[in-house]
């Protein structure tokens, strides 16, 4: 026969899974963030270069094609 698991280790395992939401959503939200940074800093570089590639080669930076 089973026994009915006690209160406290009901209220634990009501803890640990409120816990875990808690730490999916903070980790969702961090995700997003960089998300966000990183498509923002690929922007930033696309930009640069697209304005400054003339630059680049006129300079020689870059190898001839």
């Amino acid at each position: 026969m089973f026994a009915s698991p006690s209160p406290v280790k009901l209220n634990r395992v009501k803890m640990n899974r409120n816990s875990l939401g808690l730490n999916l959503k903070f980790l969702m939200c961090f995700i997003s963030k960089i998300e966000k940074a990183l498509s923002v800093a690929w922007g930033v570089a696309c930009g640069y270069l697209s304005e400054n590639l003339e630059n680049f080669w006129n300079k020689k930076i870059l190898p001839e094609a």
